[in-house]
């Protein structure tokens, strides 16, 4: 199956389908800043970050944009890795260390039967890296 075959049947045309980074050598990704999104509220039906939350020096700010520019009873997926205290570094002007998934649950205000998937490596063991991953629907 074609790519454009395989997001066809998922019911999202590749044509619909946007990305932002901030570099790329492809046409369908545009050049962004997750802290400052150039899309107008309410413009998208899923968001998937992908480990890419980490790199954020004001995750709130990022979260709050991702918040903005989704629909309402949008879904939204976060990936990130678990790092233990042991194995991090201070980033400069940090505001908010992500550890786990719940702490994007609770900033988001996800009620409980809006989680649709919750693997939280934090709570299963504190001292090991490993993959967070939470898709929740945001209902603004």
């Amino acid at each position: 199956i074609r790519r454009s075959e395989k997001i066809s049947s998922t019911h999202y045309d590749w044509k619909n389908i946007n990305a932002i980074d901030l570099q790329t050598n492809s046409k369908k990704i545009n050049l962004g800043d997750m802290h400052e999104i150039k899309y107008d509220n309410n413009s998208f039906d899923l968001i998937i970050s992908g480990w890419t939350l980490a790199y954020s020096t004001n995750k709130k700010k990022a979260l709050d944009e991702i918040i903005r520019v989704s629909k309402k009873n949008a879904i939204i997926s976060i990936g990130f890795t678990f790092v233990p205290e042991s194995e991090t570094f201070k980033m400069k002007n940090n505001d908010y260390k992500l550890f786990s998934t719940k702490q994007l649950i609770e900033y988001c205000n996800i009620k409980k039967e809006n989680i649709l998937f919750n693997f939280d490596s934090y709570e299963i063991n504190k001292n090991e890296k490993r993959h967070s991953i939470v898709i929740f629907r945001i209902e603004k």
